[in-house]
């Protein structure tokens, strides 16, 4: 049964982040300054995407009143994941780097969490035209079409994606994952955008994606997309994914055993924290 609550939630984010990818458009066709982030190369912030997320909590806040808000660009040390209270757990722009650079992969993402479990999910990716969009128990869509997981069962078809971490020891692990992944796999994919790469999970583009290095911003919407579509998501090592988890396995659910048997030599020293 439809929740009605959930289904209004899903059409105001759903128009929320259309307002911002409008915003966002205007910035990448200006060219938008880029600077990095607390010192390190590899993290970058544009003018879009703090307007963009300026702009996203300030219609959660007027939509939504009595729930918080978990943003990449407000973050601050200590801030968590209130399981308790409704949350909106937003980026503004996922894949920054890929916007900063001209290639149209990037999307804005905004996931509704309670209790633990995500209930409005929204990806949306302005510059491609494409707006997933899913509610708990209620299914996933790509621009109103129903989202569906893929139903490939061997890993001789299956099509692969990771994302790159951005600390040196991450990045040499998803490399030695990438590398094995491949060997079996029928071909390998890099999205730049874990959302996006998430949301092609759903889509049944993609057949597995697994990333090293996550904040919940990252995930927070593309994993109920992934679950909606039929779909499996789980840390690394197949424990329940959850908010604080820093990294993550999704699949068709068909290949989740095999994916996570090709990852466990690739495990992280610290795959528990």
């Amino acid at each position: 049964m439809n929740d009605p609550f959930l289904e209004q939630a899903l059409v105001k984010a759903a128009e929320i982040a259309q307002e911002a990818g409008r915003l966002v458009m205007e910035y990448y066709h200006a060219e938008a300054a880029v600077h990095i982030k607390g010192g390190d190369a590899r993290d970058l912030v544009t003018d879009a995407d703090l307007s963009a997320d300026a702009a996203i909590a300030h219609a959660l806040g007027t939509a939504f009143p009595d729930h918080t808000i978990l943003s990449e660009e407000a973050y601050q040390p200590g801030d968590t994941l209130d399981d308790e209270a409704p949350t909106w757990v937003v980026d503004p722009v996922d894949g920054t780097t890929n916007f900063a650079h001209r290639l149209p992969l990037f999307s804005i993402s905004l996931g509704l969490r309670h209790r633990g479990e995500g209930q409005v999910g929204v990806v949306h990716a302005p510059a491609l035209g494409w707006m997933f969009a899913a509610a708990a128990q209620q299914g996933g869509t790509l621009n109103d079409r129903p989202l569906r997981a893929s139903n490939r069962t061997e890993i001789s078809e299956a099509v692969v994606a990771c994302d790159w971490a951005r600390q040196p020891e991450r990045r040499r692990l998803v490399l030695a994952a990438h590398s094995t992944l491949a060997e079996q796999a029928h071909t390998m994919r890099s999205m730049g955008s874990a959302a996006l790469g998430l949301a092609a999970v759903a889509a049944g583009w993609i057949d597995i994606y697994f990333n090293y290095s996550l904040a919940p911003w990252d995930v927070a919407a593309g994993e109920l997309l992934v679950r909606e579509a039929g779909g499996i998501v789980t840390t690394l090592d197949g424990r329940p994914w959850r908010a604080s988890s820093r990294h993550i396995l999704a699949s068709n659910g068909k290949l989740h055993e095999q994916a996570l048997a090709l990852l466990h030599p690739h495990l992280p020293e610290d795959i528990g924290d």
